[in-house]
């Protein structure tokens, strides 16, 4: 996954913010991680996820990381990830 570095600003941002829930910094963690070219079974591992929870939050389209966009679309990673695991 690529991203810009005014992207990757923005999630450091967001990881360094105290109001941030942990999933959502979890799944911040993982775009990053992907952008800088770890493997995914590297980053499942790290992360304590499976493969196609990293899978997932790359999908989330970076032209909906403006502002609060990318919590949002974060949000929605989760949400998936909880519904595919039976987690409701």
């Amino acid at each position: 996954m690529e991203i810009s570095s005014e992207q990757a600003d923005e999630l450091r941002e967001l990881l360094a913010s105290p109001a941030v829930s942990a999933d959502v910094a979890l799944r911040a963690r993982i775009v990053l991680w992907s952008a800088e070219g770890w493997r995914r079974k590297d980053i499942a591992e790290l992360a304590g996820v499976v493969p196609r929870t990293v899978d997932r939050c790359n999908e989330v389209p970076p032209c909906s990381w403006t502002a609060g966009g990318y919590a949002a679309g974060v949000r929605s990673c989760v949400a998936r990830a909880l519904v595919s695991s039976g987690v409701t």
